[in-house]
């Protein structure tokens, strides 16, 4: 899933046509290789691959995952790269964003603060 959702997220916050860039390329291999191993055959492996690709783009349509990319999107236009850290902290501000802005609380203080 982690390998679709970068291109499906860049298509949903990006809708301008673009070229596939290499990266998605070597994300799709890579993924459809370590599916190819797991399943009994390249048919099983393609619908496998499809699941976990529309599965992505359900997951992608939530309103709190939204709010998860934008919040990581936003810090990677401020630096161009992440580390792990950084990126959870980036999701933990988007989500914060939207509870405030959707609801007026945010996240509790305990997932703030969490590495």
């Amino acid at each position: 899933m982690v390998a679709f959702a970068g291109s499906i997220a860049e298509t949903r916050f990006r809708p301008k046509p673009r070229e596939e860039t290499a990266e998605w390329g070597h994300d799709y291999y890579v993924a459809f290789e370590f599916a190819h191993r797991m399943c009994g055959s390249e048919a099983e492996t393609n619908a496998y691959m499809q699941w976990l690709y529309e599965r992505t783009v359900n997951l992608l349509a939530c309103p709190d995952r939204v709010a998860a990319v934008e919040g990581v999107v936003g810090a990677l236009l401020e630096r161009r790269t992440l580390s792990g850290r950084a990126a959870r902290a980036a999701c933990r501000a988007g989500i914060d964003r939207w509870l405030e802005a959707d609801t007026g609380r945010s996240l509790p203080v305990q997932l703030r603060k969490r590495p």
